[in-house]
């Protein structure tokens, strides 16, 4: 019956269904979604449909997941969960969880649920994973992952499948030890644990990675690691962005983050197995069929921060092959034989020249990513010209920065066309992350962090249609009292300042956007959804999640 439910899942989304279900759109997390209404012509039409106010002290860096005409999305701090009407962005319920300690490494944020066998499942900053009921937000069980007091917290949207929900783990520069952790849905038992990190993780000490030096002192490392045998216990690998599965092997395909202490390895002696790395897991029992690590003995937070993406690639030998690519903060791609985790290829470097990616110690003046630099949001796959969409932020030169969006052919490697979507900034942009991407029939959507939503031609990079998110539009707070009141008294007290409803790509009163744009229908209407933060010195109206659409006819 499983089988059956997972065949008519598969085929539902080839003939491109309604639904968004999963994270990634499919097990796959290729986010591509064939559009019949939208696309290259009519684009300029879309306007907004309706607006959903999340709170006024909230973040939502949450994945909508849209199943049967119901959306499902999570705010940051409060780790509430919404269900909403799809269609006109009503609320259907909320559900806000008791919180406990929290120890929160990498911001207080929440990436979105999953949804199977009429639940919703979702983590919580302090360490727990809560089934919902899907039609009503009624708690079914709950269980604790992890130990929120050393350091633990859960920021993934967890993957459920085959009856099993599968939840990683965030807080690596806490020292927690990373994993990946698999649970009953019907009833929240424990299955299996996988750790990133375990006695051995020392591995064969190299010192180059494809050909580039990585500078590494082997021998003190070597003479220093019976000393720091037990560095492993907290040693990171954290694994908090949704894996991509293949249903026919049963085989999770997960990326582990950065080693703890990030910045200093001589802590650490070897090559920190398996941080920084491409890990195949067996999701039945949870053992590893192989890894692949990008960067061995990380000591500039190199790791893998977009989910890896499946999809069919070339060969060296010009056989197509199934394959699995992943991009990170080293700003290659790589790609991967999803078979045995060999490397097919790295795509030509992305952004800006980084030929010292290795040589330069952590210490801020190098042109290289470092933390918020490189792929961070996840990747779109368009199947039908074999691009891999991807999106970053650039350091051209020391102190300016810069977002771009990369469309990389899986086959080759190399760039097919590159786009730089904002001014340069000269700020640090505090924990802000990039919004990754959506490639939608023949169109790719993507927001960059100073709030504008671009429509861009998926063949070319050019800008098609934009719009300006942010607090100067006019929120529909209707279905909220709370937020209603507090924008009344807002507008009370400065109506010099009050809402309007704006469209203008060039406003100053930026939305921060870290939100992944999903698209899906309801009765035959095609919607673009996504969320966005207002800057907090200029408006209080805190997150909102925003539908576009064409014109009804």
């Amino acid at each position: 019956m499983r089988l059956l439910g997972w065949l008519f899942v598969t085929l539902l989304s080839i003939a491109g269904r309604s639904d968004w279900p999963t994270y990634g759109f499919t097990y796959e997390n290729t986010r591509h979604v064939d559009l019949a209404q939208i696309n290259r012509a009519n684009v300029k039409g879309l306007q907004p449909v309706w607006r959903f106010a999340l709170g006024p002290h909230e973040r939502v860096e949450s994945t909508p997941i849209v199943v049967s005409g119901t959306m499902y999305v999570t705010t940051g701090l409060g780790n509430n969960v919404i269900a909403l009407d799809a269609k006109t962005g009503r609320q259907k319920w909320r559900y806000r969880p008791s919180l406990g300690f929290l120890s929160v490494c990498c911001g207080a944020i929440n990436r979105g649920v999953a949804v199977g066998d009429a639940r919703v499942f979702f983590g919580t900053l302090d360490g727990q994973l809560i089934a919902l009921r899907a039609d009503s937000g009624k708690p079914v069980w709950r269980v604790r992952v992890g130990d929120s007091t050393k350091g633990f917290s859960e920021t993934m949207a967890p993957l459920f499948w085959n009856g099993t929900v599968f939840i990683g783990s965030s807080g690596s520069d806490n020292g927690i030890r990373g994993s990946v952790t698999a649970y009953r849905a019907s009833d929240g038992t424990f299955l299996w644990r996988w750790y990133a990190v375990s006695p051995g993780w020392e591995g064969q000490f190299k010192n180059e990675v494809h050909g580039v030096s990585l500078h590494r002192d082997i021998a003190r490392e070597k003479r220093d690691a019976p000393k720091y045998r037990k560095a492993w216990q907290h040693g990171g690998g954290a694994t908090w962005i949704t894996p991509a599965l293949d249903p026919s092997s049963g085989t999770l395909y997960v990326a582990t983050s950065n080693p703890a202490p990030v910045f200093d390895g001589s802590v650490r002696p070897g090559d920190n197995l398996y941080t920084d790395s491409i890990v195949a897991l067996d999701a039945r029992n949870g053992k590893m069929r192989w890894y692949y690590q990008q960067t061995p003995h990380d000591i500039w937070e190199y790791e893998p921060s977009s989910p890896p993406v499946l999809f069919d690639a070339m060969d060296r030998s010009g056989k197509r092959v199934s394959a699995v690519g992943e991009t990170g903060k080293t700003r290659w791609f790589y790609i991967l034989n999803r078979r045995d985790g060999s490397l097919i290829r790295l795509s030509e470097s992305l952004g800006a020249n980084n030929t010292n990616r290795y040589a330069d110690p952590p210490n801020g003046k190098q042109n290289g990513p470092l933390p918020l630099r490189g792929s961070i949001g996840p990747i779109a796959f368009a199947p039908a010209p074999h691009l891999a969409v991807i999106t970053g932020i650039d350091r051209p030169v020391p102190g300016r920065w810069q977002e771009f969006i990369a469309a990389v052919d899986v086959d080759t490697g190399k760039t097919r066309w590159q786009k730089m979507l904002t001014r340069p900034r000269t700020d640090f942009m505090g924990d802000r992350l990039l919004a990754g991407s959506l490639s939608a029939g023949d169109i790719i959507f993507v927001a960059s962090v100073d709030g504008t939503l671009y429509a861009l031609d998926g063949a070319s990079g050019d800008v098609l249609w934009q719009y300006a998110l942010g607090q100067t539009e006019k929120v529909d707070t209707t279905t909220n009292p709370l937020a209603r009141w507090v924008h009344a008294l807002h507008d009370w007290l400065q109506p010099a300042k009050r809402a309007v409803f704006h469209q203008d790509p060039a406003s100053t009163d930026a939305a921060n956007v870290d939100v992944n744009p999903i698209a899906y229908s309801v009765d035959g209407r095609e919607f673009i959804a996504i969320g966005y933060d207002a800057e907090p010195d200029k408006a209080i109206g805190g997150a909102t999640l925003c539908a576009f659409a064409l014109a009804a006819r």
